[in-house]
């Protein structure tokens, strides 16, 4: 049952839909509509769960084959639906996907203006958060891999993966 909060986040995620929809088309390797996104009331669930390991790598943002690498090796642990939120899916839904390599690796800077992407597994006990920034002039993507599965990568792959 939806809450008055969650009605009030549903009404204002209609204002920025078409904005969020946007985004996501340049996400994902998929056509994105409406219907394709969660209730505001699933989203809460898969929103708000935590993890714990971790894993983090930070290297520049045009360096998508390091970024390929990550995300083939993820789909190699756990080949099935994931979830994809950005700040704008607390309004108007997170995204479901058949699996992570429908996230457009190659998605230009300016695709999402807030600079915060997240990936979660689809049993929820995974996340994978692209945090993406300028520093001193040059952009930087921060990537932290969390959970049980995904919060191990540097054990499974290896210290210095991605290469």
């Amino acid at each position: 049952m939806e809450s008055l909060e969650q009605k009030k986040r549903r009404l204002y995620g209609k204002k920025v839909l078409p904005v969020y929809l946007r985004e996501l088309n340049h996400l994902v390797n998929t056509e994105v509509t409406e219907k394709d996104l969660l209730s505001i009331v699933d989203t809460d669930h898969i929103v708000y769960k935590g993890n714990d390991d971790c894993t983090t790598f930070l290297f520049s943002f045009y360096d998508k084959n390091k970024l390929r690498t990550i995300f083939e090796n993820l789909c190699a642990l756990e080949e099935k639906q994931c979830f994809l939120r950005t700040i704008y899916s607390v309004d108007c839904g997170v995204l479901a996907l058949n699996n992570i390599l429908e996230f457009n690796i190659d998605f230009e800077f300016q695709d999402e203006h807030s600079g915060l992407i997240t990936i979660l597994s689809g049993d929820l006990k995974n996340k994978l958060i692209l945090d993406f920034y300028e520093k001193n002039d040059h952009n930087i993507l921060e990537i932290e891999c969390l959970g049980e599965n995904w919060g191990q990568y540097q054990k499974r792959f290896g210290i210095d993966s991605p290469k």
